[in-house]
This record gives C-alpha cells, structure tokens and sequence, in this order.
C-alpha cells in the first residue's frame, strides 16, 4: 500500500464519538482472520454482514458473500484503519483522542492507477454517501459499545 502523503483526498470529514481512544480502538482494530462467514465485525462497513477475512500483503483481503472484495489495514502506532476497494477507493479513518471522547475523520482517496478522470467523475456525487457512511460508522462503534443513544454528527469538510 502507497502512502498517502503525496496525494490530496477528495473529501474529508469528521465526526466526535463519545468513548476514549483506547476503548474504540478495542472495538474497531479486533479484527480476527477466518475462513468462514463472519457477521461479528459487521459493523465496519454498513450493509454488509457476511464476510472471509484472511491475511495478505501485511494487511487483510475482505471478501463479501455478494462478491465485492477489498483491502483493509490496520496501523495501531498512528490511529490508523485504512479501507480500499473497487479500484479506486482507498478511506483512511484517523482516531484522535479529544478530552474523554474520539474524533473520527475519514479523508477519502482517489487511488485509481487508469482512467483516474474517470474516477473522479464518479466520486463527485457521493459526497453526502460518504459523510453519511461516517456517521454511520460511528453510529454502529456506539451501538457496538453499547450506547445507541450518544448523539454522533458528522462535520464537512474539515
């Protein structure tokens, strides 16, 4: 996986959740390798509960029942979760402690290696898909440690 460092993201959001860093960490990095469906983590990504997650590359290849497939990896040092998949998203969510509670941010990558015009058309109009899957996202981490009622909103961009 290339950095980051030297490309812009098209869109990056943010959102506060209620817990410490430590305790959302437990929660969002506990991911176990298996070879069979797997519906405990699915929380990650909206919408999709079966899955195979095996290792691959220092990160891990995720396979969904309806045939969609991506890479996910986990950088523990810098607060890191990192999501690509079709063949030009790459989502790097960063987990900041503030006070008692988490920002999450999500900057969204356009790491298409062919027709990266293409991609960018396409990505235009997902701009509330992807500030919404944030906050869905964190509405899920809340649900996960057991407070649904913690209010989550997402701020664009930052």
């Amino acid at each position: 996986m290339k950095s980051d460092q030297r490309q812009k993201p098209v869109w990056t959001f943010g959102t506060d959740c209620p817990f410490a860093l430590n305790a959302i960490e437990a929660v969002v990095f506990d991911l176990k390798i298996n070879n069979e469906k797997n519906s405990s983590q699915s929380f990650l990504l909206a919408g999709k509960t079966g899955y195979v997650l095996t290792e691959e590359d220092g990160g891990m290849l995720i396979s969904f029942t309806d045939g969609q497939s991506g890479r996910i990896f986990v950088n523990r040092q810098q607060h890191l979760l990192i999501i690509e998949g079709e063949w030009w998203y790459r989502g790097v969510y960063r987990f900041s402690p503030v006070g008692e509670s988490t920002k999450i941010t999500l900057s969204v990558f356009n790491v298409a290696k062919n027709l990266r015009w293409l991609a960018a058309l396409m990505i235009l109009p997902d701009r509330k898909k992807h500030l919404a899957s944030l906050i869905d996202f964190a509405k899920r981490i809340s649900i996960k440690m057991g407070s649904a009622n913690k209010a989550i909103q997402g701020k664009s961009p930052l």
